[in-house]
């Protein structure tokens, strides 16, 4: 990655009047509580998990899902925020599992070893507790600071998960260039990623653009959607985040299927 991209702007804030209309950060009744322990450099630490399954489970399917990071310091009450704002109603019905992660975003974005440790953490985590979920259709999300350290993982790990979406996201150039192998165009062409920036978020707006010119160059692709008038958080449909989901997991059908057919002719 170009070393132009731009630092996550990580003191920056919702600002108060949009924070004050859209602030809900209740506990869902449908969450249900679990956690994992990680090694971390500063050591052990233990990460709450907040879980939200769809509304009916067939136990012979298998279900995407989204592993979430709240906005700013990664409080209980930002976990809450994010959930009731963007997952709450709309992923049980679009048969998504949502894996909330009470933990500061930028625990992802500043130190490469520890961002893997809380990736394969998590994915293990979910391999093993729930079976339900199909690991080739699990993506990673975020707004603000959760959505830099959602982005980051996503370039430091980005074969192990099916795309990203970040409602804002940034990303440091020079942190994850330590990792050539991850950042080689070989790794990321034709990755997915989803970038939602508010019109009005213009310190942001500057970062993401360099993100976007950045990462189009490595070959991935990349939905970029600039909200009129928006803010920090942009007031957007949870639905499109879905759309957008239900559209990537389309084309990894599509693949797997293609791979098969190709398997197949091989023998015959």
């Amino acid at each position: 990655m170009s070393t132009n991209y731009a630092v996550a702007l990580i003191f920056s804030v919702i600002p108060a009047a949009l924070f004050a209309s859209l602030q809900d950060t209740s506990q869902d009744p449908a969450l249900i509580q679990d956690e994992i322990t990680v090694k971390l450099q500063e050591g052990e630490t233990k990460i709450p998990l907040w879980i939200l399954k769809p509304s009916k489970i067939d136990k012979k399917k298998k279900y995407p899902a989204i592993i979430s990071l709240p906005t700013g310091p990664g409080t209980r009450e930002a976990v809450h925020f994010v959930h009731n704002r963007f997952w709450k109603k709309e992923a049980p019905k679009r048969n998504y599992f949502i894996i909330n992660m009470e933990i500061p975003g930028l625990k992802f974005a500043n130190n490469i070893e520890d961002s893997k440790k809380l990736t394969d953490s998590i994915l293990n985590f979910i391999n093993k507790k729930i079976p339900a979920i199909d690991l080739s259709k699990c993506f990673i999300a975020g707004a603000s600071n959760g959505g830099t350290g959602a982005l980051t993982t996503f370039i430091l790990n980005s074969t192990k998960f099916a795309g990203c979406v970040v409602f804002p996201g940034a990303l440091d150039g020079n942190f994850v260039n330590q990792d050539k192998e991850a950042v080689s165009p070989d790794r990321l062409k034709d990755k997915q990623i989803y970038m939602i920036v508010g019109e009005k978020d213009e310190d942001w707006k500057r970062t993401n653009d360099q993100v976007v010119e950045v990462a189009k160059s490595k070959g991935m692709k990349v939905k970029y959607e600039v909200i009129k008038n928006g803010e920090h958080i942009p007031d957007i449909k949870p639905s499109v985040i879905f759309d957008w989901a239900d559209e990537v997991i389309k084309e990894i059908d599509k693949k797997k299927q293609n791979e098969k057919d190709n398997k197949n002719n091989k023998k015959s």
